[in-house]
């Protein structure tokens, strides 16, 4: 008279999703990892175009990327000895000697490394030139001055 229903052996309780959840996380990490070092070598900067000069790749290299100060007129000569925003890694330096110090703490874990001076096309070189220098005084043999190819 009574019929007794059985219930199956495996109930279907839902997706397991946390697996999923975990390599979705892992892979914010690394983009937001790849993208900081983006953003640390690549800011923005409008790049002086040059027709002339070859794609230099370095495995090792310092990107240091000079600006003009925010606030500073387009084109005003500069006033002081240091005067533009450096930036490299993340860091910004104050003065040549803090710059300096640091390019040459980089050198010396690495003779072969290369230095990359990244600088605004608009910027006066008057404004680079104290990069340059500190540069030169930390002891690198070669300062590559980047560019963009002119189309």
């Amino acid at each position: 008279m009574f019929r007794r229903f059985r219930t199956p052996a495996h109930e279907f309780h839902g997706i397991n999703v946390t697996p999923m959840i975990d390599v979705v996380m892992c892979l914010i990490i690394f983009f937001l990892v790849v993208g900081n070092l983006a953003t640390t070598e690549r800011a923005k900067i409008r790049l002086p175009r040059s027709a002339e000069g070859e794609e230099i790749k370095a495995e090792d290299r310092i990107v240091i990327n000079v600006f003009r100060p925010t606030g500073a007129p387009a084109q005003s000569q500069p006033s002081q000895p240091w005067p533009a925003r450096v930036t490299s890694d993340d860091r910004e330096f104050s003065t040549a000697q803090d710059l300096e110090s640091f390019v040459r703490t980089r050198i010396a874990a690495n003779p072969e490394c290369a230095v990359e001076i990244r600088a605004d096309r608009f910027l006066p070189y008057g404004w680079v030139q104290p990069t340059i220098i500190a540069v030169a005084r930390a002891g690198a043999t070669t300062a590559r001055l980047a560019t963009e190819r002119a189309r």
